[in-house]
């Protein structure tokens, strides 16, 4: 087994997972503590999607034409500014536009850390372990979420702003470690002078995605992933607080929950092919789930619906970021990676200027359409599988 690229991938996801960690069940509360409704939560989520939307395809391109190191390294830099001004200032314009800063920060590690240690893996001859590589990377996120929530939620309780703060030592270990432990990899990635500009990256990855019809369907999938997720992901603390008066102690608790849910489905995905039917299947019950989430009135039962949804979610990214690696050229991956989340970016950024400013009575309205868009890329992978495009199954 590569070791040296499991432990990289590992570290690294724990590093950066450490800094939102243990805001992460908490961060609507925190918002709501800084006097924002749900519209003004919504227009600082499609702030900050319309601006990692805006950098993901520049920062995945900077990466792979300057280094995927320096890219990890500026990423937890900008996490290092983020998070002390994210506690002083208060709620209002200044603070949303501040997304900005942790919107670059996303851009540059989206692509960037993935890259880096799949690149290991095919310089050792070994890419059949890309499937496994990201599976693990997401279990040790999730676990790492898993004890934060709880720690977050405890700390909540104690003063909101206390689990911003416990995410700045990972921010900082994250700097020393992608500075002084990773490869200056630079000279790996580029393309040579001729093809070194972000612009010339970027057009490359386009052209590979056109060229890839599986590339292309990932992307729409995702996009519609992205559609779908929005209002599950930003209100099912606000829902589950209405229904069932959760605090900030159970909130964390139960993201806790969803943490090791994840853990669950992504050690499972490891076991599972990488291939465009279990990607249909996986996305059919994503959408039956998020339906019956949206219709049920029982606290109890949303929250179990909740939990199922994210287990099988956690089938699914493992599994699509093997097809997406299989079908790249090692040149440009971190950009191909960057589009591929620019995608999701796309379907937050429309969704969340549309509940900004147009009012939605029932917000779980939104886990109604967003059921109907996962169904969606359940059809795009059945088509896929009609026209027997490669997956990852096989790869070597």
């Amino acid at each position: 087994m590569p070791k040296k690229a499991m432990r990289t991938y590992q570290t690294l996801s724990l590093l950066y997972a450490g800094t939102f960690a243990f805001t992460a069940g908490l961060f609507p509360f925190i918002l709501m503590a800084k006097g924002m409704d749900s519209s003004a939560i919504a227009l600082y989520f499609a702030i900050y999607s319309f601006c990692a939307l805006v950098l993901e395809v520049p920062s995945g391109a900077f990466a792979d034409a300057y280094g995927r190191r320096n890219a990890i390294a500026l990423g937890f830099l900008l996490q290092i500014i983020f998070i002390p001004a994210f506690i002083i200032l208060p709620g209002g314009a200044l603070f949303t536009i501040f997304a900005l800063v942790v919107a670059a920060a996303d851009s540059m590690m989206s692509g960037a850390a993935e890259a880096y240690s799949v690149d290991m893996l095919k310089e050792r001859e070994r890419m059949d372990y890309t499937h496994r590589l990201l599976s693990t990377g997401r279990t040790y996120k999730f676990a790492l979420f898993l004890v934060g929530s709880l720690v977050g939620g405890v700390a909540g309780g104690v003063s909101i702003d206390l689990p911003m703060a416990l995410c700045f030592p990972f921010a900082l270990g994250g700097l020393l470690y992608s500075w002084f432990s990773l490869e200056d990899d630079a000279p790996k990635t580029s393309l040579g002078k001729a093809e070194r500009s972000i612009m010339k990256k970027m057009s490359l990855s386009l052209a590979e995605s056109v060229r890839s019809p599986s590339i292309g369907i990932v992307y729409l999938i995702t996009l519609l992933l992205g559609l779908g997720t929005f209002g599950l992901f930003l209100y099912w603390q606000i829902t589950l607080n209405s229904m069932a008066g959760w605090g900030p102690d159970k909130m964390g608790f139960f993201f806790a929950m969803v943490s090791l849910c994840v853990i669950i489905g992504s050690k499972l995905s490891a076991s599972i092919l990488p291939g465009w039917k279990e990607v249909a299947i996986i996305m059919g019950t994503l959408a039956i789930l998020l339906a019956l989430a949206a219709w049920t009135t029982v606290p109890l039962l949303l929250a179990a619906l909740i939990l199922l949804w994210e287990a099988v979610f956690g089938l699914y990214q493992p599994i699509e970021g093997a097809i997406i690696n299989a079908n790249t050229k090692s040149e440009i991956r971190a950009t191909v990676m960057s589009v591929n989340a620019l995608s999701y970016r796309v379907g937050w950024v429309i969704l969340g200027l549309f509940v900004a400013f147009v009012y939605v009575p029932d917000l779980r309205i939104l886990w109604y359409a967003g059921a109907a868009f996962i169904f969606l890329s359940a059809i795009l992978a059945a088509y896929a599988i009609v026209r027997k495009l490669p997956s990852a199954i096989g790869t070597s």
